[in-house]
């Protein structure tokens, strides 16, 4: 209609606004001596990285909460099946079909667009195993940017009434990921084009899922979702708790209590927002490996591109020269400082134990140079938790 074609415009200039605000606060600032040109300093950060890894691993604790772990597990199955009939097909499961999904693929025939509600319901419905009556509420296609697909379902098994939300598919969904200028949230930031989601995406649901709440009154409200749709994940519990405690007569306890799974989930909150879900145990980040999503946002794009200057070899010979230490990178306030919310599975392969307890502060300053593309892949998620609850 006219209303949803101009509703459409409208958040495609958000967008674009927002991500010319990232780019400027990024970039606007540099000069050309602030500029990463130096290759070999990016070989030297990636050795670097490297040993960060190690040294994460070797100091993490060992995860302790059991209980959680199964749950967790079951959200990324949730959050693999959210990709609907592109997942049902394997197409998410290696970097290679990924990258064709967004390239050739797209050209003949884009997944995201392209398949029928029928068919991604039917392969929902076939990956969680759930019956046609269990399916509450989906939307399949993102409706422009700044909009997001999910999909509202009855989990009798779990007691859920779980929300999973789709990641990145569509080129809308590429627009939202880049509209990565920090907005205000709750008492701190958050990405505005993930926030614009989440705000969205509880208007169109909100009904619907107290209606469920008020009919499953032992069922809890879960959220979900891989990537972008576990940073939507995520903020929607914060939106939802916050308006609980404001309003408990209007919400009650089904808001109060809902939590977020989230795997692969980015950067997307400010370290206050972060460090309070974690503390209310409202959200659940898990991460593989080098898995770069947790580990990307504006603050921590500023620190790689200030390291990779001072990693070139015109500044370690002026450094030698001139008896300069290294500048350490700068210390960021808790309300503009972006990391992963919530509490942290980090997924060790190799290690043992392999789950590790983690905080949002051990992911400060941790962009990697080189993207670990094969450890952000949901069924890699789902198999290394696999492996370690079976251990």
């Amino acid at each position: 209609s006219g209303n949803e074609s101009l509703l459409r415009d409208v958040d495609t200039s958000t967008a674009i606004d927002s991500l010319y605000n990232a780019l400027s606060e990024v970039l606007g600032k540099r000069g050309i001596t602030r500029l990463p040109l130096d290759p070999t300093a990016m070989w030297r950060r990636s050795q670097q990285d490297a040993a960060a890894y190690e040294e994460l691993c070797q100091r993490l604790p060992a995860w302790e909460d059991m209980q959680l772990l199964p749950e967790a597990l079951m959200a990324a199955i949730y959050s693999r099946a959210a990709y609907g009939h592109t997942a049902r097909l394997g197409m998410f499961d290696s970097v290679t079909s990924g990258a064709m999904i967004f390239s050739v693929q797209r050209a003949s025939f884009d997944l995201a667009e392209h398949v029928s509600d029928a068919a991604n319901e039917w392969a929902f419905l076939d990956m969680m195993a759930l019956t046609c009556e269990d399916l509450v509420q989906a939307q399949w296609r993102s409706r422009g940017p700044l909009n997001t697909a999910y999909v509202v379902a009855r989990d009798h098994s779990l007691k859920w009434i779980a929300v999973a939300v789709r990641g990145t598919l569509s080129t809308e969904d590429i627009l939202t990921d880049c509209a990565a200028s920090c907005v205000p949230f709750l008492e701190g930031t958050a990405h505005e084009g993930f926030l614009k989601c989440s705000r969205q995406l509880l208007e169109e649901i909100e009904d619907v899922v107290r209606q469920e709440m008020d009919a499953w009154t032992d069922y809890r409200l879960v959220f979900c979702g891989h990537s972008m749709g576990g940073a939507v994940a995520a903020i929607c519990v914060g939106l939802l708790r916050g308006c609980a405690a404001h309003n408990p007569e209007k919400y009650g306890s089904w808001a109060a209590n809902c939590r977020a799974y989230g795997i692969g989930t980015p950067a997307a909150v400010s370290r206050n927002i972060a460090e309070r879900f974690e503390r209310d145990r409202a959200v659940l980040t898990i991460v593989n490996a080098k898995d770069w999503a947790p580990r990307l946002s504006l603050s921590s794009i500023q620190e790689l591109m200030d390291d990779l200057c001072e990693l070139s070899v015109a500044r370690t010979v002026f450094r030698a020269a001139t008896g300069q230490e290294r500048a350490r990178p700068a210390e960021e306030s808790p309300e503009t400082e972006q990391l992963p919310p919530g509490l942290l599975l980090q997924l060790a392969p190799n290690c043992q134990p392999s789950f590790r307890a983690a905080k949002p502060s051990d992911y400060r300053h941790t962009m990697p140079t080189w993207p670990d593309l094969a450890a952000h892949i949901p069924l890699a998620y789902i198999q290394e938790l696999m492996a370690g609850l079976a251990c």
